[in-house]
């Protein structure tokens, strides 16, 4: 069960950035975690959209597409736990 936490546009984007520096360990394809979560999500700012939607904020600027899908929210699930868990 995932922790609902309500953060402004500003902390998730810290957030974002608190949690990109991990070195890329998982693919040889990226630069990094933030860079492959970018590409995947479809830009920073979508991501940091993706990520407010993740932990119960409701703010989104950039993103179109609604709800996290499933798959989306396994994707940020797994991420936060790479991150956190190097």
């Amino acid at each position: 069960m995932k922790a609902v936490i309500k953060q402004s546009p500003a902390q998730s984007t810290s957030l974002l950035a608190s949690l990109s520096d991990k070195p890329p360990e998982h693919t040889p394809q990226s630069s990094s975690y933030r860079s492959e979560a970018q590409n995947f999500f479809g830009g920073e700012e979508k991501f940091a959209d993706a990520l407010v939607l993740y932990f119960g904020g409701s703010y989104n600027h950039y993103r179109e597409s609604g709800e996290l899908t499933s798959n989306e929210s396994n994707y940020i699930e797994n991420y936060l736990d790479a991150c956190t868990n190097q």
